[in-house]
């Protein structure tokens, strides 16, 4: 593994979301990138998996699962470079409210060896996601993402649940052994773990309506 790559990956990402205020990556600190090594900022956030939790106002939870959609969508369509590993826990939260006393106490503090670490809140922010672990990207050749924008489009027309067509799809490949390629794979797992955490959050999450402004227009990010 070589961190400097990663590195790369975040600083490539930011310029492609420079725009976008609600997505944020940690800033590599160089020169202190090495490839053994990576020193990046801390964002001050809340896991997204907090926010699965019930007593959490159901509006802040279908904000925060809008931004991640369009923000997978974005890095498809818009921007080829998709990363790859978007878990739970590589997707963070700031700038929200919704959590009560308790689970802020339980975020907040850790008693590690007879040591209080309490985390400091940070200052006021829109909300955002921030996302970790960029170490895993994909990117299509430019026909690979025609035919990926032409597949999504038809899905979208026919109003299918993209998640389980897909893993329809991959069941399929899996059973008559026909190997696919590994970028396409990557994002199709992106695209259905995604929508996996946001229907967690909004159950009524509809990527296919989400898409079409990036599938209509082409290369133009949605506000």
């Amino acid at each position: 593994i070589d961190l400097r790559y990663e590195a790369q990956n975040l600083e490539h990402f930011q310029v492609n979301f420079r725009n976008v205020k609600a997505v944020k990556f940690p800033t590599p600190l160089r020169p202190f990138v090495t490839r053994e090594v990576l020193v990046e900022t801390y964002e001050e956030s809340v896991p997204v998996s907090s926010y699965q939790q019930a007593g959490i106002p159901m509006d802040l939870k279908r904000k925060i699962a809008r931004l991640g959609i369009n923000m997978l969508l974005k890095m498809i369509f818009v921007d080829n470079f998709v990363h790859a590993d978007l878990h739970p826990g590589n997707i963070l939260v700031q700038g929200a409210d919704g959590l009560s006393s308790s689970q802020e106490a339980q975020l907040q503090q850790a008693d590690i060896c007879d040591t209080l670490v309490v985390a400091v809140p940070s200052s006021l922010c829109p909300l955002r996601l921030v996302l970790l672990d960029a170490g895993i990207v994909a990117e299509l050749q430019a026909p690979d993402l025609r035919n990926f924008r032409a597949v999504f489009m038809a899905v979208v027309m026919g109003q299918l649940h993209v998640s389980s067509l897909l893993s329809s799809v991959f069941k399929l490949l899996m059973t008559h052994k026909v190997k696919l390629e590994s970028n396409f794979a990557s994002i199709v797992f992106a695209i259905m773990v995604l929508e996996g955490l946001g229907r967690s959050l909004d159950p009524k999450l509809d990527i296919l309506e989400a898409a079409r402004p990036f599938l209509l227009t082409g290369p133009v990010c949605p506000p």
